[in-house]
């Protein structure tokens, strides 16, 4: 099988599997025809474009969900199967996927050829595999960098979550679901596609890559040590239960807001409200497991 590879070098494992990639791949009958090693942004869609342009039908990707965002419009409804490298600190992708984040085991589902067709998401212009974010988890993206994903890991999370919660203040959303629309205060709002965001966080026991829906909670208080009950919530899926927590689904909704605040894309934040968002049925082909029952 040929393919092409395009790794992002400011993905926290870059550095370490970078130089293991092709031989792994080699061994397992999948021939590299194209290798581009990226630092992101605008090299970034270079790689993707030329991939997208050569004629191969597979490419693998190393990095993380931001990356896999960012390279996604290059071969969403194309035809194209995408490989996934877990190269990234929170990996939500891979985990939802059931792909290992081990490399040598990830290099085995790609050479498996499984193939699955996921939803993505749209945010205004672009897509999302993951999740888009506004409030406390946009402080987080922003306090984070790739020197400190590298050097601390999941550690970085937690420093860059202790500022989130000092800093991040209240503001009113006007969130519309399927032409429903809800207004409150809030210091959270988070719409995904898939059940984690985040790493190993829940959007929802319910919910999935294979769905056709956009799931939404928002955090609707400005108390903050609230979010501290939401963050212990969160792995297992109960924050729902929250009586303060509530839970939105539908295939396209909007967000507006009392004063312009910054959104998160998988974890890069470059946009702010108002935003549109919506859920693209089947749009990405991917190497992954069968998918298991929730």
């Amino acid at each position: 099988m040929d393919a092409c590879l395009i790794v992002n070098r400011n993905s926290r494992r870059a550095r370490k599997w970078s130089s293991q990639v092709g031989a792994l791949l080699a061994e397992r009958g999948i021939e590299i025809k194209m290798s581009r090693f990226v630092s992101g942004g605008r090299h970034l869609d270079d790689a993707g474009k030329q991939a997208a342009e050569s004629g191969i039908g597979v490419v693998v990707i190393g990095g993380g969900d931001g990356t896999i965002s960012g390279l996604a419009k290059y071969f969403a409804k194309t035809g194209l199967t995408v490989g996934l490298l877990p190269f990234g600190t929170g990996n939500a992708l891979v985990r939802d996927l059931d792909i290992p984040v081990d490399l040598a085991q990830a290099c085995d589902v790609i050479a498996r050829q499984e193939r699955r067709q996921i939803d993505l998401g749209q945010v205004n212009d672009a897509y999302f595999v993951n999740h888009v974010a506004v409030g406390a988890s946009t402080l987080v993206s922003r306090s984070l960098n790739p020197q400190a994903k590298r050097v601390l890991g999941k550690l970085a999370y937690l420093a860059a979550a202790f500022r989130a919660y000092i800093h991040v203040t209240s503001f009113r959303a006007e969130l519309t679901m399927d032409g429903e629309r809800s207004e409150f205060d809030t210091l959270q709002i988070v719409a995904g596609n898939g059940r984690h965001h985040a790493g190993p966080f829940l959007l929802s026991p319910e919910a999935s890559l294979e769905s056709g829906k956009v799931v939404v909670y928002a955090l609707e208080s400005t108390d903050r040590r609230r979010l501290i009950e939401l963050v212990r919530r969160l792995p297992s899926g109960d924050h729902v239960n929250m009586p303060d927590v509530k839970a939105y689904s539908g295939v396209a909704g909007s967000l507006r807001t009392n004063r312009s605040v910054r959104v998160s894309v998988d974890g890069e934040v470059g946009l702010r409200t108002p935003i549109e968002f919506s859920i693209v049925p089947q749009a990405l082909t991917v190497f992954a497991p069968e998918a298991t029952a929730v």
